[in-house]
């Protein structure tokens, strides 16, 4: 049984675990698209799209792995700009569960915003980034492990070039319907290790 705080007569409260940000993309009838930011207490949720019909998907924009080199710095800075926020509006999360109400750790992210509206700047920041990835053509798919897809053709057929935030170039490539963990290391790259 947890102590009691001195004085309070009550027992403290528990803070909720550390919840993963990710990104969930839909399948549209015209395109893949972001639907929503969300948080998930069990393991990450990342964007899982099989069953689909993605692998028939035309891609608006289809990456050169020169193209997808080009744009790292660019990732770095939007993926890092994620994380800060998503670690900002977990403690911010975190002290409102502490303080007010624990039952905010299981709601759904939109729920809080309404709720408590401090949270709205952090949530809005991190939309307004996760977009920034999606206009420029790319699919951010993990923010705590900065994962990001590049539509990508090989032999006729569209993969994604994987990246993940701290690699300098572009080093692994992935079938639409697989993900991280089956990265496939791109002709030429002494990698001892993808994943």
């Amino acid at each position: 049984m947890p102590s009691r705080l001195p004085n309070s007569g009550r027992e403290p409260l528990a803070l909720p675990p550390s919840q993963s940000i990710n990104v969930i993309y839909v399948v549209r009838a015209d395109k893949l698209v972001l639907a929503t930011i969300e948080f998930s207490h069990g393991g990450p949720i990342h964007a899982n799209c099989r069953g689909k019909s993605l692998a028939k998907h035309q891609f608006e924009k289809v990456f050169t792995v020169e193209e997808a080199n080009a744009l790292i710095p660019r990732m770095e800075i939007l993926v890092r700009g994620l994380q800060v926020e998503a670690e900002a509006l977990r403690a911010r999360i975190r002290e409102l569960a502490r303080r007010h109400d624990s039952s905010v750790a299981g709601m759904p992210l939109a729920d809080l915003v309404e709720r408590y509206p401090e949270l709205k700047e952090n949530a809005a920041r991190m939309a307004e980034m996760a977009g920034q990835v999606e206009n420029l053509g790319c699919f951010l798919k993990d923010i705590d492990q900065g994962l990001v897809d590049f539509p990508y053709e090989i032999e006729d057929d569209v993969v994604f070039l994987c990246w993940q935030s701290g690699e300098r170039q572009i080093i692994a490539w992935h079938t639409i319907d697989s993900g991280f963990s089956d990265r496939r290391p791109l002709p030429g790259v002494n990698k001892p290790y993808l994943n």
